[in-house]
């Protein structure tokens, strides 16, 4: 492969060669989805959402870009909020990615219901529950001697009606 290539070269990923481009005005214009304002902090709706989830997904991203993505659940109530710059997710089951959090503290956190959706961009951290606790008593007890990831709020939007099939 030569030097000006990508890894991710059409040619390498089995394709002979690569897709007709199609010029700009040929292609079908389309109204862009309306866009919920991106806000600093949580608003009464998505503190809705929040506490009846049951999952949520968490992407990280390593010093190096390595980027992962994971899915956690548990009962409702696991992802909890603090205030309306914080969340916290208790660690129910082991969590893929976390460890990048070390060395790049952004996190994406989306929480999908139905056809509605939270994205919050921030920056986080893995901590212990008694640490927690001692400054928000207020976790809910079925998820005590839990790690949590405390997420600080730099971007959250709602996705509403956005996702048409």
């Amino acid at each position: 492969m030569s030097t000006d290539q990508h890894p991710t070269d059409l040619l390498r990923l089995g394709f002979a060669e690569p897709p007709p481009a199609t010029p700009p005005e040929e292609r079908p214009r389309e109204a862009p989805a309306p866009r919920q304002p991106v806000l600093d902090r949580l608003t009464t709706p998505m503190v809705e959402l929040i506490t009846r989830m049951d999952r949520v997904f968490l992407a990280t991203a390593a010093a190096d870009g390595e980027c992962d993505f994971a899915l956690c659940a548990g009962p409702p109530g696991f992802v909890h909020v603090l205030d309306d710059r914080r969340l916290a997710c208790a660690l129910v089951d082991p969590v893929p990615g976390l460890a990048n959090l070390a060395a790049n503290p952004r996190i994406s956190v989306v929480l999908v219901d139905g056809r509605r959706g939270l994205h919050v961009n921030g920056h986080a951290g893995v901590v212990d529950d008694a640490w927690l606790r001692a400054a928000h008593p207020c976790l809910p007890p079925r998820f005590a001697g839990s790690r949590w990831v405390v997420v600080l709020v730099d971007e959250a939007y709602l996705h509403s009606g956005a996702f048409t099939g």
